[in-house]
């Protein structure tokens, strides 16, 4: 069975080479490359950002393997986890937009520090860290009006 499983697989990517044009095989390529680029700048692997963006390792790896595009949503929660956008996946160019990566603009090396280690939290961790930043942004509200309320 599993014999016949690995031909149908390599009729299906025989396929999908017959029936794309080089020009999208090229975008795939630098796709994937540059996702790899981001994964390689951020000190993570490509295990990682699959567990993380809620895909299995084989799926996210036989995509790269097979120079396959994710489906748009896929392709946004990668480039999401990874700090970037699609359109730098798909062009190359980062973009200018100060709204990018959900919303969040670049205001530093602490926030993206931050940013990327909720992103590597579970569901239970992120939402301690989240009750304990509530906690301290009340003290630092606190503080600040008792300092004006004296001063």
């Amino acid at each position: 069975m599993k014999h016949l499983s690995i031909k149908f697989e390599i009729k299906v990517v025989f396929l999908r080479i017959c029936f794309c044009d080089n020009k999208n095989m090229d975008i795939a390529n630098d796709f994937w490359k540059r996702v790899n680029a981001k994964i390689k700048a951020a000190s993570t692997k490509q295990r990682t950002v699959a567990e993380q963006c809620n895909l299995s390792y084989q799926t996210f790896r036989g995509w790269v393997t097979r120079q396959v595009f994710p489906d748009a949503y896929q392709a946004y929660k990668i480039a999401a986890h990874l700090n970037t956008t699609v359109e730098y996946f798909l062009t190359g160019i980062e973009s200018k937009s100060p709204i990018q990566n959900n919303g969040i603009t670049d205001n530093g090396d602490d926030e993206k520090k931050l940013l990327q280690i909720f992103r590597s939290l579970s569901e239970k961790s992120k939402e301690t860290l989240i009750s304990n930043a509530q906690f301290l942004q009340m003290q630092d509200e606190n503080n600040f009006e008792e300092k004006n309320a004296t001063g």
